[in-house]
């Protein structure tokens, strides 16, 4: 599996790399050995990707990292414009910083979330509801996109 993180921020490249170096072990090491679903997380800019020069037919999921204000609509026109019909996550980095958490978490997570629904059919490209219940019918986890 393939997942394009696209660089719509202001962040440093050499930042970013080291960020992804981080995240394509943590998949490799942590969590291919334990669920053996393998995947390769690869940065581009966005001049990168307008040029075609990642190897579009071989993405399976795109993860946009977003600078500006959170806007949920423009994340799904943007995708929609340019790769509609593929899997795909986002992170806001000023949602984060707002929140005084670290992007690189919240894009580590929506990395391997992503991983789990290629291997696992879940699709981020139509509206779906898992819920999983416990005998006691109490929802035991919950997902929606």
């Amino acid at each position: 599996m393939k997942i394009v993180v696209v660089n719509l921020t202001e962040i440093p490249v050499t930042e970013l790399e080291k960020v992804m170096v981080g995240i394509n072990r943590e998949v490799r090491e942590e969590f291919e050995k334990c669920w053996d679903l393998e995947a390769n997380v690869v940065l581009v800019s966005e001049q990168e990707l307008e040029k075609g020069r990642h190897g579009l037919l071989d993405v399976d999921a795109y993860l946009y990292l977003w600078g500006d204000e959170p806007n949920l609509a423009a994340v799904h026109s943007y995708h929609n414009m340019n790769h509609k019909g593929a899997d795909y996550g986002y992170v806001f980095t000023k949602l984060s910083s707002m929140m005084a958490e670290a992007w690189m978490v919240s894009l580590s997570l929506e990395a391997v979330r992503l991983v789990v629904n290629f291997y696992t059919g879940y699709s981020n490209t139509e509206n779906h509801e898992i819920k999983i219940a416990k005998p006691n019918n109490r929802t035991y986890h919950w997902m929606a996109s």
